[in-house]
Order: C-alpha cells, then sequence, then structure tokens
C-alpha cells in the first residue's frame, strides 16, 4: 500500500495548511489510502526538524513525503537528499511565494496560481502542476437570496488595514460584516497593526472560526475582494490563488472583486460576478445589486454553477492523485 506523509505549515485554524493539507490529507484516508500528518508546526516556510528527527521520519517509508509551504530551514536539503536515498519522493506545495532553489529539488512541484507556475524555470515544468485551492463547505450549503433592496457584504481576510481598501463610504441600506483575524495577530504580523480604526463607516467585525464561518457568510448577499490599488501592481498579489473568491461563487453569493490575474480568468464581468477597477465602479455594482434582487439571485446561481464541481475536494484530491501517481510512476487512485 502506498504511504503518504505531510509536513505542513499549521494547524487546521491555518487556512493554506487546512486546504492543502488536512483536508487533502482525510480525503485519501477516505478513498482508503494510507496518509499520516507528520506534523504540522512549521511556520514561516521553515523545517523545524533536526537530522535525527529527520532520520526517524525516513525510518517510516514514506512513498512520498508533501511539503506545504515548507521551504526554508537548516535540514532542508538533508531531509530531501535523504529521502531520495531511501527512494522517497517529496512533493513541494507552493502558495504566495516559492523558492524555485528549494522547490526544483523536489521530485514534484504543485502550485495554485498560473503566476506561480511561471516563476518555476522552463527546464521544471514537466514536474510543475497547477491546482487550484477548492472550497470547503458541504454542497448543500448555499445562500437563498431574498428579494430585499437592502444588502449585506461581505469580507474574508487574513490581512487587515487601518482603512477598508476601495469601498470609500456605504451606500444606504448597505451594510458590511468583516471576518478577519484575532486582535493577537494583528498586533503580531500585520503592518499597520490597526483592524480597520481609519474607516470612516460602521462594519461588523467577526473573528474568523471554521465551525460557523459559513454560516455568518450565507447571512450576507454578496462577497468582496477589494485590494488597495498600491497593491495591485505587487508580485504578492498577482502570486495569490483564486481560493476566497471560489468561497463566495460556490456559495451562490455575487461576488465584486479587484483585478487580479486569477480573479480575472475567473470572472465574466456581469454574468457570474464583476470586477471593479476604481471607488466609483466599487459603489456602482454595490448598488446594482442592492437594487435589483433578481440579478443578485441569478449571479449567484451562475457562479455557483460554474465553481461547484472543478473546484470541490473531491476534483481537487482526483487532480493530487493523478500528480502523485506520476510522481511515484504508478498509479494509486
Amino acid at each position: 500500500m502506498i504511504k503518504i506523509g505531510w509536513i505542513l505549515s499549521g494547524n487546521r485554524n491555518v487556512a493554506g495548511a487546512r486546504i492543502q493539507g488536512w483536508d487533502m490529507h482525510e480525503e485519501l484516508l477516505n478513498r482508503k489510502i494510507s496518509s499520516e500528518i507528520i506534523s504540522f508546526d512549521h511556520f514561516d516556510y521553515d523545517l523545524r526538524f533536526s537530522k535525527k528527527e529527520i532520520d526517524k521520519i525516513l525510518e517510516k517509508n514514506y512513498d512520498i513525503i508533501v511539503l506545504q509551504k515548507i521551504q526554508t530551514g537548516n535540514n532542508f536539503e538533508y531531509l530531501i537528499n535523504q529521502s531520495h536515498k531511501k527512494g522517497t519522493k517529496v512533493v513541494f506545495i507552493g502558495i504566495d511565494n516559492i523558492n524555485t532553489n528549494f522547490a526544483i529539488k523536489c521530485d514534484s512541484i504543485i502550485v495554485v496560481s498560473k503566476y506561480l507556475r511561471k516563476m518555476i524555470p522552463k527546464r521544471y515544468q514537466e514536474k510543475t502542476f497547477l491546482v487550484f485551492d477548492s472550497y470547503e463547505h458541504l454542497e448543500g450549503q448555499y445562500k437563498r437570496h431574498n428579494n430585499k433592496k437592502r444588502l449585506k457584504l461581505a469580507f474574508v481576510s487574513n490581512s487587515v488595514f487601518s482603512r477598508f481598501p476601495q469601498i470609500e463610504f456605504l451606500p444606504k441600506n448597505v451594510s458590511l460584516t468583516i471576518i478577519g483575524p484575532p486582535a493577537e495577530r494583528v498586533k503580531r504580523f500585520m503592518p499597520d497593526r490597526k483592524m480597520f480604526t481609519e474607516t470612516p463607516y460602521r462594519f461588523k467585525y467577526l473573528v474568523w472560526n471554521l465551525n460557523t464561518v459559513y454560516k455568518e457568510l450565507i447571512k450576507c448577499d454578496v462577497g468582496v475582494i477589494p485590494y488597495r490599488s498600491k497593491d495591485l501592481k505587487g508580485d504578492f498579489i498577482k502570486r495569490k490563488s483564486n481560493n476566497r473568491l471560489v468561497l463566495f461563487m460556490s456559495l451562490g453569493m455575487p461576488a465584486i472583486v479587484s483585478p487580479t490575474p486569477e480573479y480575472k480568468k475567473l470572472i465574466k464581468q456581469g454574468v457570474n460576478g464583476f470586477i471593479a477597477k476604481s471607488p466609483k465602479q466599487w459603489v456602482y455594482f454595490i448598488e446594482l445589486l442592492r437594487d435589483n434582487p433578481k440579478i443578485r439571485k441569478r449571479i449567484g446561481i451562475e457562479a455557483r454553477k460554474d465553481v461547484l464541481n472543478k473546484y470541490s475536494l473531491k476534483s481537487q484530491a482526483d487532480l493530487y492523485l493523478k500528480i502523485f501517481s506520476k510522481t511515484l510512476g504508478k498509479n494509486i487512485s
């Protein structure tokens, strides 16, 4: 039996580690494939194993070890070299950023956006695979739209700023719910260290919680994903996946988004969502969806239809198994 081990960048409350690690691990177990979480406390890309610990891990004779986001650390190369001596393949999952010098030493590379794939040198493209993040909620969980000419906006982010991006004011009969990190994380990691305190309108702030986030989202009507104009020019934004947009679309919620590369590939303007390029456009689309419940419902249905099957956990797990099979040179699905 094939045996797969996962070294993850965080626990179940860390979005990337959960979506690209914990969820996939559990899906493999459901398919009767041997899968184990080796470790999940390697934050900030850093492998925190001694050589003795690595030797002990490799004694378990994994066929594949998956490194989710892990791409630095004093003993990274030792893990790669000793794995290859043992006949263990190493698969690297890159999100947000990739240290190509480390990634190319792995047997396969999984990326979550086309922009990230372009970062891998051409001679290593054959072992580089694009797998978009899956949504996590049950397929039967989605927004039932009402006919009221009122609008509740939802924003989900692991980052916070002093001022909410792009939306300069909330039109009449429009409210905003922000689902974000706890205050202690903001103080420790966020550049502004302020939870939208300079935003000139009121909003509801909820701390992200896996057990309640989907219920809170479908209380709202429209998802918004705005980025600051200065950030849109940066590589960091261009590298990002489309997972937040897929989240809203899979819940049957219309989304208004900033023009990032992955969002532009998925949005069909006015059909399954909206791309807003200026504060004026943001207000226009918000008011359009507020005043037209039928349009709201139609776009939500179209958005859900476009992503429901392609971005399900089952579909993404099928892709992982194809990559693992190709990496090992034998079918394991």
